[in-house]
């Protein structure tokens, strides 16, 4: 019940976090909802494990919030393409990048299960939410210079 449970309260999060990061991108601009999702993500993604341990609603609240993340990124990152490399190129490279989503799930799968065996869950998670803040920063640099969304 309590993979169901999260299972159910990811999707629900996705799906609300593409609606909501498209329009907090209206408001604040979509390089600073970007930023800010990454920081959401980052929380959510080192609390999944404490949450694992504290209770099956925890935990589902807590991969919610990844999931929610989830969702954000899909809505923010093809207008993003867009306003980084223009309306002709920027869809292109959206869409070679999305197509690259299934190879990078197989493949990340396999990575994470080996790093898993060699490091366990707590730290996995903690190096995988490392990367997302170290790649927020670059990232932070980057996006400050656009412009609001129309």
């Amino acid at each position: 019940r309590a993979l169901a449970l999260a299972g159910s309260v990811g999707a629900l999060g996705n799906g609300l976090g593409r609606f909501f990061f498209a329009a907090i991108s209206d408001v604040v601009g979509i390089g600073n909802a970007y930023v800010a999702l990454l920081g959401l993500q980052f929380v959510g993604m080192v609390a999944v494990g404490p949450a694992a341990l504290r209770s099956p609603s925890a935990f589902a609240a807590a991969l919610g919030v990844v999931f929610f993340c989830l969702g954000g990124t899909f809505s923010l990152s093809p207008p993003l393409a867009s306003k980084l490399f223009g309306p002709v190129d920027g869809p292109k490279i959206y869409g070679s990048i999305f197509s690259a989503f299934p190879t990078a799930s197989i493949g990340g799968q396999l990575l994470t299960q080996a790093l898993l065996d060699q490091l366990g869950w707590t730290k996995l998670i903690h190096v995988l939410a490392a990367v997302g803040v170290a790649a927020a920063f670059p990232l932070a640099a980057l996006y400050s210079g656009l412009a609001k969304s129309p």
